[in-house]
Order: C-alpha cells, then sequence, then structure tokens
C-alpha cells in the first residue's frame, strides 16, 4: 500500500485542466502496455491512467489504493467522460433546433 495519502477530492477539477494530447498519450500507453480491448478508452486501467495524469501521479500509487476508492477513481473519470458526451448530445440537439428554426421561417 501507498503510504502516502492521495487527494481525490479535486479529480473533477483536474480532470477538466488536461488536453487532447493528455487524453491521446493515455491511450497509446495503454495500448503500449498491452490493453487488449476493443476500445481501451473504455476500461478502468485507462481510467486511472487519466486520473493519474491528472493528479500527477503515477497509475500503480493509484492502483494501489483501497478496493472503494479506486472504483471511487474511476467513477469519477468516467462520469467526467460522460459528461462530456452530454455536452455534445446538448449541443447537437441545439443545433438541431436551430436548423429547424431556420427552415420553418424560410417558408
Amino acid at each position: 500500500m501507498s503510504k502516502e495519502k492521495i487527494d481525490i477530492s479535486n479529480l473533477p477539477e483536474k480532470l477538466k485542466t488536461l488536453s487532447g494530447i493528455d487524453f491521446e498519450e493515455a491511450e497509446k500507453d495503454e495500448i503500449t502496455a498491452g490493453n487488449k480491448a476493443l476500445d481501451v478508452t473504455l476500461t478502468r486501467s485507462y481510467a486511472i491512467r487519466i486520473a493519474a495524469k491528472a493528479l500527477n501521479v503515477k497509475p500503480l500509487e493509484l492502483k494501489k489504493l483501497p478496493v472503494l476508492e479506486y472504483l471511487a477513481v474511476v467513477r469519477q473519470v468516467n462520469n467526467f467522460l460522460v459528461s462530456g458526451l452530454e455536452l455534445d448530445k446538448t449541443l447537437f440537439t441545439a443545433l438541431d433546433n436551430l436548423q429547424s428554426d431556420f427552415a420553418t421561417s424560410a417558408e
């Protein structure tokens, strides 16, 4: 077990500071490490890698956490990623509505 306590309370805010490059590097690192999943971005180990980048720790340190804390980290990363998809959905819905309004006003 890790002797130093890792503060995961600010993980959601730290995730927002990552770049697309960070996400792509984590994906590449997962593949290089031998992750054979069809989509490595859906795995717990990818979520841990992303969290490690955000918290500036090694992935192994997060993997050493007690299971409930480990799962909390994975859940927070997955929630963050899904919230990004919801933003996309909202944006596309707004664009669709705008197009419909424009089409209606042109008639």
